[in-house]
C-alpha cells in the first residue's frame, strides 16, 4: 500500500471577513484572508499554484492524487 501525502483545507469565519489555510505535504503552509470566503478560496489556491509550479520547477511535480484531502468548513459556510 502507498503512504498518501495529506492536504488539509480549511475554511474559517474571521473578525473581519474569512481566512483559508492549505497545508500540504511537501509545500510551505498557505493562508489568505479576504473579505469573502470565494475571494480567500481564490487567493489561496493561486498561492498554492504558484508553490506548485515552483516545484516543478525544480524537477519535484505535485500531483493531486497523491494527497488524501481533507475539508474543513466553518459551520457558517456550509449553511450559508
Amino acid at each position: 500500500m502507498t503512504c498518501r501525502r495529506m492536504l488539509v483545507y480549511a475554511s474559517t469565519r474571521t473578525a473581519t471577513g474569512w481566512r483559508v489555510s492549505i497545508n500540504a505535504e511537501g509545500l510551505p503552509p498557505v493562508s489568505e484572508e479576504a473579505p469573502t470566503s470565494e475571494e480567500a478560496k481564490a487567493a489561496a489556491y493561486a498561492h498554492v499554484q504558484r508553490l506548485a509550479d515552483e516545484s516543478a520547477a525544480r524537477g519535484q511535480p505535485l500531483n493531486l492524487d497523491d494527497y488524501a484531502v481533507q475539508l474543513q468548513f466553518d459551520p457558517e459556510e456550509v449553511f450559508q
